[in-house]
């Protein structure tokens, strides 16, 4: 086999994998854009490594020497690509006191994986429709998604004096004319500092309502310290 003939059997394949780089990039500057530790270079790399995996599925003949059994089950490769991305989509999702991060990168970066899968295929026309899909998800359903009326959740902490501070009764009104709705409550004691310790998970649809109550725990003299954690994910 000549050195030409290696060649021009082997473009086609190179083709594939460089069109998933060039597909998991595009994907990836919109997740730099937007601040995400995943992003260009990684979005890259799961969808060239995607296409790289099918291509030795689908083109055993550009790799292995003439005679070779090549006879290869192709939905092992997706299968375990699909686990190995999965793997990686887990480490990118990041739980941090009430917020959940990274979900909306895991589900991209999975996706880019399949678009890979799809371009190391030879699947062109369906990989180009996927990244167009996936490039109008990440940007024009967030604006649709930051438009629509959503319930925000929040975890609210705050200290009083156990001697003259209110009573859960006169918080729990305090927050309820903020238009907020108490869903969890605790309660805690420290003897030592005479303060009672209360932690309430709460709810509302106007995120406003968050730094009103905010203002009226700081106007609130019997309250010595508080601390509102919006979720996020």
């Amino acid at each position: 086999m000549s050195v030409a003939h290696d060649f021009s059997s082997s473009l086609i394949p190179i083709l594939h994998v460089a069109a998933a780089l060039a597909a998991g990039g595009v994907i990836g500057i919109e997740r730099t854009f937007r601040g995400r530790a995943a992003g260009f270079r990684t979005y890259a790399l799961v969808c060239m490594g995607s296409a790289m995996a099918m291509v030795i599925a689908v083109f055993p003949g550009s790799w292995l020497a003439p005679g070779t059994d090549a006879s290869g089950d192709v939905t092992r490769i997706v299968q375990g690509i699909l686990t190995g991305i999965g793997f990686l989509g887990a480490g990118i999702i990041v739980k941090h006191g009430f917020s959940i991060r990274g979900l909306t990168t895991a589900a991209s970066i999975w996706t880019t994986a399949v678009i890979g899968i799809l371009i190391g295929g030879g699947y062109y026309w369906e990989s180009a429709a996927g990244v167009l899909l996936v490039l109008g998800t990440l940007s024009l359903f967030r604006r649709i998604e930051d438009r629509m009326a959503k319930e925000n959740f929040a975890r609210v902490k705050l200290c009083v004096s156990r001697s003259s501070g209110p009573s859960h009764q006169e918080i729990n009104a305090l927050i309820a004319k903020t238009g907020l709705q108490v869903e969890q409550a605790s309660y805690g004691l420290e003897k030592n500092r005479g303060v009672l310790e209360y932690e309430y998970v709460v709810s509302g649809f106007d995120p406003a309502s968050l730094g009103t109550l905010a203002e009226a725990f700081s106007n609130h003299a019997e309250i010595t310290s508080f601390h509102i954690s919006p979720s996020h994910e």
